[in-house]
């Protein structure tokens, strides 16, 4: 995958997916082949990761339908926007929410190609 950044350039990213006996049944990683692995699981017909680079939380998804491949990445900061909590009654849990509102999505469709 190619990605066209005003900041870093031409990133090219030759990603593989692997799958060690080490992890649970559904769960793979994905190998950047540059010392960088990304944990992802497979849940109704779609990969999922979440992870945090460069004060940024990244999550994705990957779902394959036919010979086409959906990606579809979204960003927020990891600095926090909004803190909240309910207003529990006596005996209720308080919750504490905070938002990390997404500010960039990406999405492609890849395609195999013959070499």
């Amino acid at each position: 995958m190619t990605y066209k950044s005003l900041h870093f350039g031409e990133v090219i990213k030759d990603y593989y997916l692997i799958k060690p006996d080490s992890l649970p049944e559904n769960s793979f990683l994905l190998d950047e082949k540059d010392g960088i692995l990304i944990l992802q699981n497979y849940m109704d017909n779609c990969l999922y990761s979440s992870f945090s680079v460069a004060g940024n939380y990244i999550n994705s998804t990957m779902r394959k339908e036919k010979n086409t491949i959906y990606f579809e990445v979204f960003s927020s900061m990891t600095k926090e926007n909004l803190k909240t909590q309910n207003k529990a009654k006596k005996g209720q849990t308080v919750f504490i929410v905070r938002s990390f509102p997404p500010f960039t999505t990406q999405k492609a469709k890849l395609k195999k190609t013959e070499n």
